[in-house]
C-alpha cells in the first residue's frame, strides 16, 4: 500500500481492519493506526510451536500509534514485538496489570521510553478519533484478562483475546458491529479457545453482529484450517454472520 493511500485512510469515516495471523489485528481509522495483541516473533517453548512464520516483520512497521494488549500470554504480550514497535514508533500502550508488569520487567532498557498505561475492566479511554471501552473477559488461564471495544468512524469493534465461551461476555459485545473470537482445535481435556460448536452458538447469540474467528492458524497444538473450502462452506451454511478472514488482507466496516 502506498504512503498516499495510508494518509487517506479513514478520511471517509470508515474503519479498516487487517488480520495478521494468530490473535494479531491491525486497525486503521481516522488519524490513528495500531495493533491488538501484536505477535510477530518466533517465540516457542517446545510445546507451543508456530504453524508458519510471522506474517510481518515488526521492524518494517512504519506507523503504530496505539497498542492494545488483552493479557500476559506470550502470543498476546510479546516483548520482542513490542520492543521493535516502540523503537520505531513510540506508540501509546494499554495493557492490564500483569501484562504491563511483564513488559516492564522484560524491556527494562525501554521502560522509560514506553508510553505504557495499565487498564482494567470498566475503564473508558479516548485516543484521537477512537473511544476505547475495556471489559472483563472469561479466560481462566490468564490473570486479569480484558477485552476492548473500539468505537471509530461510527463503527464498533470488539476484541476478546482468548476469552472462552461465556454468555455474560457475549452480552457486553452484542451491540457491536464486529467481534473477533479466538477459535481452535482444543486437545482432549483441555480448553484454550472456542470450539467450532461454541463459535456457531456465539454467532447465533450475537446475530446480526459479524463474528470473525481468529487464532486457529497459529499453533500446531490447536490448529484447525478454517480457510479450507470445506470449513468455509460449512460455516457459511450454518450461520449468516461468520466471516473467515484472509491473512494480511484489509477489510472495511
Amino acid at each position: 500500500m502506498s504512503t498516499q493511500q495510508r494518509k487517506m485512510r479513514g478520511v471517509s469515516g470508515k474503519f479498516d481492519l487487517e488480520w495478521l495471523g494468530g490473535p494479531s489485528i491491525r486497525f486503521m481509522g481516522d488519524n490513528v493506526e495500531g495493533f491488538v495483541d501484536p505477535f510477530f516473533s518466533n517465540w516457542s517453548d517446545g510445546e507451543w510451536i508456530r504453524v508458519s512464520p510471522p506474517s510481518i516483520d515488526p521492524i518494517s512497521v512504519k506507523r503504530c500509534d496505539l497498542i492494545l494488549i488483552t493479557h500476559e500470554h506470550e502470543d498476546h504480550c510479546d516483548p520482542v514485538t513490542i520492543r521493535a514497535l516502540v523503537k520505531n514508533n513510540n506508540p501509546l500502550i494499554f495493557a492490564p496489570e500483569p501484562s504491563a508488569i511483564r513488559l516492564r520487567n522484560e524491556l527494562r532498557k525501554l521502560a522509560e521510553e514506553m508510553n505504557l498505561y495499565e487498564v482494567e475492566a470498566g475503564d473508558k479511554r479516548a485516543f484521537r478519533s477512537l473511544t476505547i471501552q475495556v471489559f472483563q473477559t472469561f479466560d481462566p488461564l490468564s490473570k486479569g484478562a480484558v477485552g476492548y471495544i473500539l468505537d471509530g468512524g461510527g463503527k464498533r469493534v470488539a476484541f476478546m483475546g482468548d476469552s472462552l465461551f461465556d454468555k455474560n461476555v457475549l452480552s457486553v459485545v452484542k451491540t457491536v458491529d464486529l467481534v473477533f473470537i479466538s477459535v481452535g482445535n482444543n486437545p482432549p481435556d483441555k480448553k484454550y479457545y472456542y470450539s467450532i460448536e461454541e463459535l456457531l452458538e456465539a454467532a447465533s447469540v450475537l446475530y446480526p453482529t459479524l463474528v470473525v474467528p481468529i487464532h486457529w492458524d497459529l499453533w500446531t497444538k490447536t490448529f484447525i484450517d478454517l480457510s479450507s473450502h470445506e470449513f468455509r462452506e460449512y460455516l457459511s451454511s450454518a450461520s449468516g454472520n461468520i466471516l473467515i478472514p484472509s491473512l494480511n488482507k484489509e477489510f472495511t466496516l
